[in-house]
């Protein structure tokens, strides 16, 4: 396939360097140009602009925010000027709000839209072993699976509506648990009950729940 990626940080430059390794035809955009000159050495298209990379038949946005992804997506033209029956894989973490924003805007437009945020740490995205929570038209996410297939070792499917992976990243029965520092959803911890009971839960500051290791009492003795 011819897929444009962009944002090239820990995550999205393992994305992009598999996607290579896979044989797909990769165009890359990033803010600083360090990750693209290691991409291009390896084959991939250097996008002048965002919009470059919005020429094909998907483009996968691994981008840090919402800000970042009204900025290059929306701000830049990028959508705009994206070529019909493209689909857009959105697998950063984003707001509820700007998924359903996203979702409107590429409807009106004719264009494809499956939110896929990825689950998992630079060194994961570089194994092709992220889970990845899907939702999108049925069409959208069966045109983009053969690249979900090389990010990712599952693909989990969490509703048609994109606003639903969203929803599941950020509500705290959602995405369940950071487990190994992955964060994984309810579905893929539910192997963990035996686990579970030697952990206690607290959670981040973004109120996500996270196992802890419990620690072993220490007893005291008089002394």
């Amino acid at each position: 396939m011819d897929v444009g990626v962009i944002g090239l940080g820990g995550m999205g430059c393992g994305m992009a360097a598999n996607l290579l390794n896979a044989g797909h035809r990769v165009t890359v955009w990033n803010r600083s140009r360090g990750p693209v000159e290691a991409l291009t050495a390896r084959g991939a298209i250097a996008a002048a602009a965002p919009d470059d990379a919005f020429k094909g038949d998907a483009t996968v946005t691994m981008l840090a925010d919402d800000q970042a992804v009204r900025d290059v997506v929306l701000g830049s033209g990028a959508l705009d000027a994206a070529h019909a029956g493209l689909v857009h894989v959105v697998s950063a973490t984003i707001s509820v709000a700007l998924a359903k924003e996203l979702e409107t805007r590429h409807a009106d437009m004719g264009l494809g839209y499956v939110a896929a945020p990825v689950l998992g740490r630079p060194d994961v995205a570089q194994q092709g072993q992220l889970n990845v929570l899907a939702a999108g038209d049925d069409a959208a996410i069966a045109k983009v699976q053969p690249l979900l297939d090389v990010i990712g070792k599952r693909t989990w499917r969490v509703g048609e509506a994109p606003g639903c992976a969203a929803r599941q990243v950020h509500q705290p029965k959602g995405v369940g648990a950071f487990v190994g520092g992955v964060v994984c959803c309810p579905q893929i911890v539910d192997h963990m009950t035996s686990v579970r009971r030697k952990t206690r839960v607290g959670k981040t500051r973004q109120g996500c729940k996270i196992l802890r290791r419990k620690r072993p009492r220490l007893s005291r003795r008089p002394g």
